[in-house]
């Protein structure tokens, strides 16, 4: 068939005329028996082609290598996506470590030595400095020969004599001296001199405790003297009142100290200029209303916790009173300064760089470093507290929890942490840090009780409800998000009709916010009931008939996939139908990390989230943050642990009526002893 095919071309073709060449064009001589060569080819190539046959095992072979080929595809471009999803990832939270513009000297002179060659006049060798004084008919001496010109003066002759001058050493010896700040200067007599008087006791010195505290106005100096004292010797002249100093006052023979509120002029003269100093006994007050909420002191104040202390065991000769207790042992900042800086911090988002530049505009700078050491040892004395304000939480019959991202400062690159909030309704806001979010950090965290979570419907939470000891309840502002996201993307006026309906039962919680929960149930069951089960059951059928990438379709499966927990608050009253409550107190480290951007590591995260609780805790009961903190961490450090609880915001406005009346907490209005005739706050 096939030489016959081709013979019946050639014949063909052989009939047909000839036509000219066009060799005079240049062009490719093209005649018939070229023709026919190219048809026989063309003939030959497919009967060899259709002879060919391939085994099953060929093509087995072939699409095994091609799936190979495709796996590797695959494996690089997840690769590639996870790269570019990390890289988002840092982008969107904005941790980028700062690249350092500063470009060495050596490189700036290697790359401008050919300019330099070239012309003179355009470059200008750095100045050196000679690192030995100036010798008179020296090459470094000055051209006026002077012998007495300045060390660091510029050398003419470029040479190895000729070395920048080396930056002097700091003379460290001691601590700073507080001389710039406003100075308080409070005398703590023993107790056994203020009940017996300075007539039986001789003062043989005294020791200066030097504090950094903050008040309304601004920081200051804290210097707290506690005078030394021995037995007078029987017979003894007694002190005449007029030789005493601000150490030990003015006294009568056989009655006890009594000092002024205020110095009198001949100690005012004494003391150092811009320096107030009072006794404390003196000065210690207590407001009208043990049980404030409101800060009532304008000017702030100092807070003195007395411990329960056994006189009759102290057997030494020396009467020195004892250092009122610190939250930080040798360390120069007063829990004022303290909570100051931690209210800054936590509830203004202020970071610590920012606080350094306000102190040093005031003239006494503290390191951020400092504050970053006292936040993490601050943190870890009040974590027995928020420990057990945690566990109290969990116990409740239900409880709200939710999480967000932060930053922790790593090399070479920030490492992702979590930071999870636990509300205890009209009790506590408590945070705490984990580096991961999986379903066993989730157990460890809110695991292990019985009570309704109320949460977003994240896959993390499974973990709780698996073995049903626990109820979930989920929040319908949720479940609205994915219906305005249709309604703005156009997709008809299905997403308004759902809107309309969850806007009704938003109207509804808002209308029996005050009553009962067994009130709020029966309400809820006449009202909420028909709503949630008309817009379930047409969750039920859409979400089958729209399109795979409808937004609103979207909506209509989270419906239908969490209806029993959207459900619970229809027969439980106590719960709310939102978790708006938590994504409100996660802002608090949302918008920090926006201004102090990352922790210094795990444990400073978990301190940081330690204060933030009880900063929060102390906020939702009314109370002043600040002067909470300073008055937990003056009492914390001597207080019973077995009674940690009682320093709990929830818990503290009794815990202070008890200490007040009890004579173990008082303060000085600092408004009183510098003259202010505003000393307390009216309620």
């Amino acid at each position: 068939m096939v030489i016959g095919a081709v013979n019946t071309v050639t014949h063909a073709t052989a009939q047909e005329p000839e036509f000219p060449c066009s060799h005079e064009t240049g062009a490719r001589c093209c005649g018939a028996a070229d023709a026919t060569t190219v048809v026989f080819e063309y003939v030959q190539d497919r009967a060899e082609s259709e002879t060919e046959t391939e085994t099953p095992l060929d093509k087995i072979a072939v699409l095994s290598q091609r799936i190979e080929q495709l796996e590797q595809q695959m494996a690089t471009l997840s690769t590639y996506t996870n790269h570019l999803e990390e890289a988002l990832r840092q982008m969107q939270i904005g941790f980028r470590r700062h690249r350092s513009e500063v470009v060495p000297p050596e490189q700036l002179r290697m790359a401008l030595s050919e300019v330099a060659a070239e012309d003179p006049d355009l470059y200008q060798a750095p100045v050196t400095y000679c690192n030995t004084p100036s010798q008179p008919g020296s090459e470094c001496d000055d051209e006026a020969g002077n012998a007495d010109s300045d060390d660091t003066a510029p050398c003419q002759q470029q040479g190895d004599c000729c070395m920048p001058p080396k930056p002097k050493k700091r003379d460290r010896h001691g601590r700073r001296k507080v001389g710039v700040l406003p100075r308080i200067i409070v005398t703590i007599l023993p107790a056994e001199v203020i009940v017996d008087g300075l007539a039986g006791y001789e003062q043989i010195g005294e020791e200066d405790s030097s504090l950094l505290g903050y008040r309304r106005g601004g920081p200051f100096e804290l210097v707290l003297r506690r005078p030394k004292f021995v037995p007078r010797r029987s017979g003894a002249a007694e002190q005449d009142p007029g030789e005493q100093g601000s150490d030990g006052g003015s006294a009568t023979s056989g009655q006890p100290a009594e000092q002024p509120a205020v110095p009198s002029t001949q100690e005012a003269e004494s003391a150092p200029a811009g320096s107030i100093e009072v006794f404390e006994h003196d000065v210690l007050t207590v407001p009208a209303d043990p049980g404030f909420r409101n800060n009532p002191f304008v000017d702030g104040a100092i807070v003195r916790f007395f411990p329960e202390e056994n006189l009759a065991a102290r057997t030494c000769a020396v009467l020195i009173a004892p250092p009122p207790p610190r939250p930080i042992d040798k360390a120069m900042a007063d829990p004022s300064l303290l909570a100051h800086m931690f209210v800054d911090k936590h509830d203004r988002h202020m970071p610590y760089y920012r606080q350094e530049a306000e102190l040093e505009r005031f003239g006494w700078p503290v390191p951020r470093s400092n504050m970053t050491r006292w936040q993490h040892e601050c943190g870890n004395l009040v974590r027995p507290l928020v420990d057990a304000m945690w566990e109290q939480a969990l116990s409740r019959s239900w409880f709200a929890m939710d999480a967000t991202g932060t930053a922790i400062r790593g090399s070479p690159q920030y490492e992702r942490g979590h930071i999870f909030v636990l509300i205890a309704e009209a009790e506590s806001v408590l945070f705490r840090f984990s580096p991961t979010y999986d379903a066993k950090t989730v157990n460890e965290l809110f695991g292990g009780h019985a009570a309704t979570i109320l949460a977003d419907a994240s896959a993390n939470h499974n973990v709780l409800f698996k073995d049903g000891s626990n109820r979930e309840a989920s929040c319908w502002a949720h479940a609205r998000r994915r219906f305005v996201a249709a309604f703005r993307a156009g997709e008809g006026t299905e997403p308004a009709q759902v809107l309309q309906i969850i806007q009704g039962l938003f109207r509804i919680e808002r209308e029996i916010a005050g009553l009962t929960p067994a009130e709020r149930v029966e309400v809820r069951q006449t009202r909420s009931a028909p709503l949630v089960d008309d817009l379930l059951a047409k969750a039920a059928v859409r979400r089958h008939e729209l399109p795979a990438d409808s937004v609103t379709r979207k909506g209509f499966v989270y419906l239908d996939n969490q209806r029993e927990s959207l459900r619970e608050f229809l027969v439980n009253g106590e719960i709310p139908i939102h978790n708006n409550a938590c994504e409100s107190e996660l802002r608090r480290p949302v918008k920090g990390r926006i201004n102090w951007l990352f922790h210094g590591s795990e444990d400073h995260a978990r301190s940081a989230a330690n204060i933030l609780s009880l900063v929060a805790s102390a906020e939702l009961h009314g109370l002043d943050p600040e002067l909470y903190l300073q008055e937990l961490l003056t009492v914390l450090p001597e207080y019973p642990a077995r009674r940690v609880m009682d320093l709990a915001p929830a818990n503290w406005i009794e815990t202070r009526r008890r200490l007040i009346e009890a004579g173990q907490l008082k303060y000085i209005d600092l408004a009183r002893i510098t003259g202010s005739r505003l000393a307390f706050r009216s309620p």
